[in-house]
């Protein structure tokens, strides 16, 4: 599955993991997930402040590659990345 189709995301304040899912079901329960480990941390060190800033929910748009050209003010390398103009903007999902 390509980065294009995870719309939905996970974030673990505490610490600071971010992940992509194919589903809002996936992401809820990979944060609910943390926040049982986070739970289980707490009876013995107390509640980490920023488990309150964890939260999943829907991509609205992100970064896509929208050009992709040969260099022609240089000359070429062979390295596709240095001999290459790409060029990003937003997109909505």
């Amino acid at each position: 599955m390509s980065a294009s189709d995870m719309r939905f995301f996970g974030y673990h304040a505490p610490t600071g993991e971010f992940q992509l899912f194919a589903t809002l079901e996936e992401a809820r329960d990979w944060v609910k997930e943390g926040l049982e480990a986070d739970e289980d941390e707490a009876a013995a060190d107390g509640w980490d402040e920023a488990v309150v800033d964890s939260c999943y929910g829907a991509l609205v748009g992100g970064i896509v590659e929208t050009s992709r050209r040969p260099r022609e003010d240089v000359e070429l390398t062979g390295d596709a990345q240095a001999d290459e103009i790409i060029e990003y903007g937003l997109k909505v999902f």
